[in-house]
């Protein structure tokens, strides 16, 4: 009789360990999950902000749970009982403070009755079980760790895009077209190859489009420096528009209408890819992907460019109804000095951009050439955050009208120079890229007979200013300099110096837009007076002007050649 005594009160006693245990874990099984779930969903980095976080929950969750496995030890004695069904409560709002974000301040102001009843019925309920209690919460809080932590089967942005198909009637015999805008992409001979890097990019571009058969004008520009118009124009074939302003072009309720994309469309299914500065997507193509360019939270902006107070920023934003989080994180900003303010950039393309262009990549290839595509990419498109391995770097600033900050001579050149450095690193991240994507459809049959076009909308607009009182050539060489490549059986690769517009290369190529007797060299600039705006003659790029021995016999031998043609060879 005394020895099943003794059995029963070391049994209670190994429960009651084992009990401590339990309630002692739970605050830190409860609450860890929320916040790696959160750092995984937005694909956070995990620097030294996420482990001086996590460290910090962690440190509560020890406390808490540190406290309540005490108080069990007074099992005998009520008044603990109820202090530690009480913590018990607390613990439980805590976690669902922290999984669903409901409890922020204005919420608990105007509702505090209802939150405070909540506590007291959860204190209740755990009271009536409390002798079941540290196995039922053990168990409720290894189900959020699972569910929450463990790794899932395939990340979303991982995921295959949705093919867009054959449709009947179209022909699956016609070569796709692959047109890509690369904004801010200036032109190999608008390229200043006087400034650190310079000559080194210069040679990257033209090394690239010869290295995969393709006819690039090398002294191509756009007649304006704003994409509203520039890219409205090229692609509705007009060469004539010298209109004033941040309007877009050939739009119908903020959606650009094509001409081009209508005729791309009839041969085989049209997929957009596009940012949110500006709608592609009217009625005609089948697909549209379109990266928000504004969410910080969106699913192609990974760890690339995210320093810790844009992080921080990112999570607060993510975990604003938490009011744990929100603690957290701004004790966590204060210790480490961090500006939370002025954390986040304007937009997120560029710490899209790899991510994004390997996942448009993908769905060309996937396509097998039964689909024509156009995308829009913001690259090598300011911010330069991107270094030649598309790696991020820290920073974001805009180098657009330096004369606006009243620079002397010397401070201007130094800062133009500085941009173009940075320039430079992130045109490299993006030659790179199209390397990578012109080997892939080098690699697939069914992209032998396709029509690639690779153009600028604008220069890299690295300059003193854009407008017409105070531009100077200088100005105008980097603010509409810029790239035109295309790649088709009929069109024979070659290096071209003709000095043309992109809007009246798309047009001749693809409009059906005779070559003219004389190209029209006029760029349109921006008056400061409002509704004006002044036809200048493009200049001479740098590169022009330096031209000798074997480049300029190049051009004079080419340019007799080409002086007798109406047109040249059409891709469609």
């Amino acid at each position: 009789m005394v020895g099943d005594e003794t059995a029963s009160r070391i049994d209670q006693a190994r429960t009651a360990d084992i009990d401590r245990v339990l309630l002692f874990v739970l605050p830190l099984l409860a609450l860890l999950p929320p916040m790696v779930h959160a750092y995984a969903t937005l694909k956070l980095p995990l620097g030294i902000h996420f482990w001086l976080l996590s460290s910090g929950i962690a440190a509560l969750a020890v406390l808490l749970g540190s406290a309540v496995a005490w108080l069990s030890t007074k099992a005998q004695d009520r008044p603990w009982q109820i202090l530690q069904a009480v913590l018990l409560g607390s613990v439980v709002l805590l976690i669902i403070d922290l999984s669903t974000y409901r409890f922020d301040e204005s919420l608990l102001r105007a509702r505090l009755p209802w939150t405070m009843g909540l506590w007291a019925c959860l204190a209740a309920m755990f009271w009536l079980l409390r002798r079941q209690l540290p196995k039922i919460l053990f168990v409720g809080a290894l189900a959020l760790l699972l569910s929450t932590v463990a790794p899932q089967i395939q990340l979303s942005f991982l995921a295959p895009a949705a093919e867009a198909g054959v449709a009947d009637g179209m022909g699956k015999e016609t070569p796709p077209v692959i047109y890509i805008v690369l904004d801010e992409m200036i032109g190999p001979e608008g390229i200043p190859r006087d400034i650190e890097g310079g000559e080194n990019a210069y040679q990257a571009v033209r090394q690239l489009f010869a290295k995969h058969g393709f006819r690039l004008f090398g002294s191509a520009f756009s007649r304006h420096s704003l994409t509203v118009r520039s890219i409205p124009n090229t692609l509705n074939y007009d060469v004539d528009d010298n209109s004033w302003g941040m309007v877009l072009r050939h739009s119908n309720n903020d959606v650009v209408q094509s001409v081009l994309l209508e005729e791309l469309a009839l041969s085989k299914p049209l997929v957009v890819y596009q940012t949110k500065h500006i709608n592609f997507c009217s009625s005609v193509p089948t697909r549209c992907e379109t990266l928000q360019s504004y969410d910080a939270q969106g699913e192609w902006v990974t760890q690339l460019g995210l320093g810790p107070a844009e992080t921080l920023f990112t999570l607060r934003e993510a975990l604003s109804g938490s009011l744990l989080a929100r603690g957290g994180i701004h004790l966590l900003a204060v210790t480490l000095r961090l500006d939370l303010n002025k954390a986040v950039p304007e937009y997120f393309d560029v710490h899209a951009f790899p991510a994004w262009f390997d996942h448009f990549s993908d769905d060309v290839f996937r396509s097998e050439g039964n689909s024509n595509y156009f995308a829009h990419l913001l690259s090598p498109h300011a911010p330069y955050i991107l270094d030649a391995s598309c790696a991020p770097q820290e920073g974001w600033e805009l180098p657009y009208n330096l004369d606006d900050q009243h620079l002397s001579d010397v401070a201007l050149d130094d800062a133009r120079a500085r941009h173009y450095r940075a320039y430079f690193g992130q045109m490299s991240c993006l030659l790179g890229k199209l390397d990578a994507f012109l080997m892939r459809l080098a690699d697939s049959p069914a992209f032998s007979d396709a029509t690639i076009v690779l153009h600028g909308d604008h220069g890299s607009r690295i300059s003193g200013g854009r407008f017409a009182e105070t531009i100077t050539e200088r100005d105008l060489v980097d603010n509409h300099s810029t790239l035109y490549a295309i790649r088709a059986p009929e069109i024979e690769a070659a290096y071209d110096l003709r000095r043309v517009s992109v809007q009246q290369l798309t047009a001749e190529y693809f409009g059906n837009v005779s070559r003219p007797a004389a190209d029209d060299l006029s760029v349109v600039i921006d008056s400061i007076r409002e509704g004006n705006a002044v036809v200048r003659q493009m200049p001479k790029t740098q590169g022009e002007t330096q031209l000798g021995g074997d480049m300029a016999d190049w051009q004079s031998s080419h340019e007799h050649d080409e002086s007798d043609r109406s047109g040249l060879p059409r891709v469609r």
